[in-house]
């Protein structure tokens, strides 16, 4: 009987499907496992496991009946706390998004129960605050979470409940895993989670996919994207939410638009409907600049995204608030894009290393204006070259995600999953 690993999390995320997807292709028997999941049982090819479906009626009617209970703490929060929330993520800049504890916790409990029913070798929870606690309760021989960001950054320190069961999540995990040094830190001594048990890891980069593109490729990707042959490409490598950054770099990349005739300024969406890029190609559109910006609307695919940065000149980063470092970074740098970040810790760290990035004052649009300039008039620059070297050297994705496996299913585990299958005798 094959060994399971368990991801949970939020099925059409690349950063719970990249794992998965790697995992699997080595012959792992690797599942995600969700609260509730609408299409046939798959997330872009990979197996998905509906908690709502497959939990036990009695584990269903219990999770049912913790919900007048929870929407009760959710209010009582919203009436006594509502400055200490809007606090907490003020300083994400998405204030709009209240956390409401009662669907995570009730998810939690039916995940855990479907999770039993698999009996894995080891569970994986992609983030602490909506998975983990779900991950906590998951009977498993190992278990492990991945923390973000704003899951122990912001949505933790919006009402004690959420603090109490973010750290008890923390705590009860055999590893915590993060991208960033400082974050690190932050849980030791924040949540006092033993800096032994947080592990420093990252996802690495597929460099086979992440590269530059040049001649019938370049032409190819330009041409489907309505970019001319000749501009200079500028990408902001985000997703277009506020906290993300990108009402700042739509309002960077429209003024490089207007000092520089030869460009043409990529944006992502992202999955949900951003009314921010609605406001961003409307002041493109008042400024006759509208032929010269590609809007890639709705989820963009890991295809998609390669093909663009491959192409670009420059790609901005503008998160504001301490982040892990961005695996659209990494990307970036790889396929040959000169890469202009917010200066924050984690690239201050990553630059001292050797990772070629440019860093600009956190808000500051003249400043990263004339960042963006300065890369596009680098004479003799040669795309991609030290980056993509550093990258292949510190972040390479088949070194990375089998150090996670290892992490999560432990060193003997993981050896006994990865070992090619034997014929029978």
């Amino acid at each position: 009987m094959p060994e399971t690993v368990v991801v949970i999390g939020n099925p059409a995320s690349v950063f719970v499907q990249a794992p998965v997807r790697y995992w699997r292709n080595l012959g792992v028997d690797a599942v995600i496992v969700t609260g509730r999941w609408p299409s046939a049982s798959v997330a872009d090819g990979l197996p998905v496991i509906s908690a709502e479906a497959l939990a036990p009626a009695a584990a269903r009617r219990a999770a049912d009946a913790t919900v007048p209970l929870l929407t009760g703490v959710d209010a009582t929060v919203a009436r006594h706390e509502a400055g200490r929330v809007r606090d907490a993520l003020r300083t994400w800049g998405h204030g709009a998004v209240q956390p409401s504890l009662a669907p995570p916790m009730r998810d939690a409990l039916l995940i855990a129960a479907a999770v039993e029913t698999l009996q894995p070798a080891a569970v994986l929870g992609h983030e602490a605050f909506a998975y983990g606690l779900a991950t906590q309760l998951a009977p498993a021989p190992r278990r492990a979470l991945f923390v973000w960001g704003a899951d122990v950054l912001h949505y933790a320190w919006t009402s004690d409940v959420a603090f109490a069961m973010v750290r008890e999540a923390l705590l009860n995990a055999d590893y915590v895993m993060t991208c960033a040094e400082p974050l690190r830190s932050f849980l030791h001594d924040r949540f006092g989670l033993p800096l032994e048990r947080i592990a420093l890891v990252h996802y690495g980069v597929d460099r086979r996919q992440f590269r530059r593109r040049t001649g019938e490729e370049d032409a190819r990707i330009r041409a489907s994207h309505g970019i001319p042959p000749g501009r200079r490409v500028v990408m902001n490598l985000r997703r277009y939410l506020p906290h993300w950054g990108a009402v700042l770099a739509g309002d960077v990349l429209l003024a490089v638009l207007a000092a520089r005739p030869d460009t043409h300024a990529v944006l992502l969406e992202g999955a949900d409907r951003s009314p921010w890029l609605e406001a961003a190609l409307a002041r493109a559109a008042a400024r006759g600049l509208t032929d010269r910006l590609t809007a890639i609307r709705g989820h963009a695919s890991m295809e998609t995204v390669a093909d663009l940065m491959g192409i670009s000149d420059v790609a901005v980063s503008l998160v504001d608030s301490l982040e892990p470092l961005s695996w659209s970074v990494l990307q970036a740098v790889a396929s040959g894009s000169a890469v202009v970040v917010t200066d924050q810790s984690t690239y201050r760290n990553e630059s001292a290393r050797g990772l070629s990035l440019t860093l600009v004052p956190p808000g500051e649009a003249d400043a990263t204006v004339a960042a963006v300039l300065t890369q596009l008039d680098a004479a003799g620059r040669t795309s991609g070259a030290p980056g993509a070297g550093f990258v292949a050297r510190h972040y390479d994705q088949d070194e990375a995600l089998r150090r996670q496996l290892r992490i999560v299913a432990g060193a003997a585990a993981a050896e006994r999953m990865l070992r090619p299958p034997t014929a029978a005798a």
